[in-house]
């Protein structure tokens, strides 16, 4: 099952949504993103995103991935990185909570900063993309019509949460370099 919902990744509707600041204490926020329709289950939407999310980090192609790569990353990434999480069940207001501030403070960050002469010069520029594509800076993150979540990490400097909307599941990714 683990298996099949990794080899079928490449074939799902995923995005990721960055949120780039350059700044110590906001750095990126990711927000990856898969419609309800393109799963039939909470584990599948998970192992997906978790799957794309290190694909994505990574910078590898996931139209690379075969079958003689499931077990290295099975044995060597997923089952190492989710082993260390809490799984805390948390409600949509916890949810929120746990992301807006970081959310505001890294948006407003990036309205203010964007257009400096410093992040022009930058091969790495700051600001808002979807799946590597530059988007407006107001772009609004998935964090309205929350349901409910799981605290994978919610540690002061590092935050992952799997969570449910109406329509999505998400997994958002934060930790600051301070």
């Amino acid at each position: 099952m683990v298996k099949n919902y990794i080899m079928g990744t490449k074939n799902k509707d995923i995005k990721c949504v960055e949120y780039r600041t350059r700044s110590e204490g906001y750095c990126t926020l990711y927000f990856y993103i898969i419609p309800k329709i393109e799963v039939k289950t909470a584990l599948e939407a998970l192992i997906s995103l978790a799957n794309y999310a290190l694909h994505f980090f990574e910078e590898w192609d996931l139209e690379e991935t075969t079958e003689d790569y499931l077990e290295n990353i099975i044995n060597r990434w997923i089952l190492p990185e989710y082993s260390r999480y809490i799984y805390t069940e948390i409600d949509s207001e916890r949810v929120l909570n746990e992301i807006n501030g970081i959310y505001k403070g890294a948006k407003e960050y990036i309205i203010k900063e964007k257009d400096s002469e410093k992040n022009k010069k930058d091969s790495y520029p700051m600001g808002v993309f979807v799946n590597s594509k530059s988007v407006e800076a107001n772009y609004k993150a998935p964090i309205s019509n929350i349901i409910s979540g799981l605290g994978l990490e919610l540690e002061w400097n590092s935050i992952e949460i799997f969570y449910e909307t109406e329509k999505e599941y998400v997994l958002f990714s934060w930790g600051t370099g301070a």
